[in-house]
């Protein structure tokens, strides 16, 4: 189901965990309190990039929950919102996952398509997008190497009109990537952008590194590097942008902002705030074990709000087994998607109930310390488990 412009921006009136692209643009603006550094210098990127130059393109990495779609939409709205800068860059988002992309056509196809709804929304003529859209429709008459060259032809042509650069807002970068990863089978072309041999990814890499006026800020839960087939044509290439844990202070931030957008204890507002601001200092030491138990992930502290919002002056335990009745299933489908042998090392990993050492789990599990050590850099980077020593 596709959502037009007007139900992308329209409020919700509630504290959305796992949609943040649904949530309206003032709520947006209300509860983004604790990633404004974050925000601020993603922006500066963007206007300390000269007109004419090849971007630095950008990665923001992180692990599952930590903001980093809404990080994006929030770039967005920055640039949207600065006319200068507006002036300079056209921001282009999409959906979070493009599983139905299997080729660079299919890309710069949905580029295209999202530079078309970008222009409606921001005013451009009606005769320049219908044109647009003519092109954007012969597109699907043509062979994949004939569409990607000329997809590819008329988003260098446009920048070139207009004097404008696209920042492309890509999240999920690295599934993104996952399904540009095969042999190209199209077939050969003695054009540019399809050259004999090249393989998508590194056809898109040859035209991030050489093309002015296109912008590639990314996420991923891991740097692409990390044991994918990528890794060879983009080993290297982002400027990683890290999102760590939230502080203790951080998180009490976001919960006031929660509940001042969304209300605490039946009530809306400044009031809210007040509701929640006194629920937080009554126990302090009720946010700090969640912190520590929860580990500081945004999308956590979101549920977290919800508990406190609703049910009051509780105690920790009583927390504890609400949060974790309300994240199950998001964890159990995390463990259902591992493979047998990294199941087996993360159940003896939970079951030891400190951090432990490789030579012991090593004795526990059964298995040589070289495999472990390859399954606990798969799980480290799926954000599962965590390396104390690091």
């Amino acid at each position: 189901m596709a959502l037009n412009a007007e139900s992308r921006t329209a409020p919700v009136h509630a504290a959305l965990r796992h949609n943040p692209h649904l949530w309206g643009d003032d709520e947006l603006r209300a509860i983004f309190v604790v990633r404004l550094n974050d925000l601020e210098k993603l922006g500066d990127r963007i206007r300390d990039t000269p007109a004419g130059e090849v971007p630095q393109h950008v990665l923001i990495t992180g692990n599952r929950g930590m903001g980093k779609s809404t990080l994006l939409r929030r770039i967005s709205l920055q640039v949207a919102e600065e006319p200068e800068l507006l002036a300079q860059w056209l921001p282009l988002t999409f959906p979070e996952e493009q599983y139905t992309l299997s080729n660079l056509a299919e890309f710069w196809r949905n580029v295209l398509d999202a530079l078309a709804d970008a222009m409606e929304r921001t005013g451009f003529r009606v005769g320049e997008l219908a044109a647009l859209d003519a092109h954007i429709q012969r597109l699907g008459t043509l062979s994949h190497p004939e569409a990607e060259t000329q997809a590819l032809a008329l988003l260098q042509d446009w920048i070139a009109t207009h004097k404008r650069g696209l920042v492309l807002l890509i999240d999920s970068t690295d599934l993104l990537l996952d399904a540009l990863a095969q042999p190209d089978r199209s077939g050969g072309t003695s054009s540019k952008a399809v050259s004999a041999g090249a393989t998508p990814l590194w056809r898109l890499r040859n035209t991030l590194s050489h093309q002015t006026g296109l912008f590639w800020i990314g996420t991923s839960y891991q740097a692409v590097e990390t044991d994918h087939q990528y890794q060879d044509a983009f080993h290297d290439f982002f400027s990683i942008h890290e999102l760590r844990t939230l502080t203790l202070k951080e998180m009490r931030t976001a919960l006031l902002a929660l509940a001042e957008r969304f209300g605490s204890g039946g009530q809306q507002g400044m009031a809210a705030r007040e509701h929640m601001a006194t629920l937080l200092d009554a126990k302090p030491e009720r946010l700090k074990s969640l912190r520590l138990l929860s580990g500081g992930n945004p999308r956590t502290t979101v549920t977290l709000y919800e508990l406190f919002a609703t049910a009051g002056d509780e105690r920790v335990q009583t927390d504890l087994t609400r949060l974790l009745d309300q994240m199950t299933p998001l964890y159990k489908a995390r463990m259902e998607a591992l493979s047998d042998q990294a199941l087996k090392i993360l159940a003896h990993i939970m079951e030891h109930y400190q951090p432990i050492d490789i030579q012991t789990l090593a004795q526990v599990s059964g298995l040589p310390s070289s495999t472990l050590s390859t399954q606990l850099r798969r799980l480290q980077a799926e954000g599962i488990v965590e390396n104390t020593q690091s």
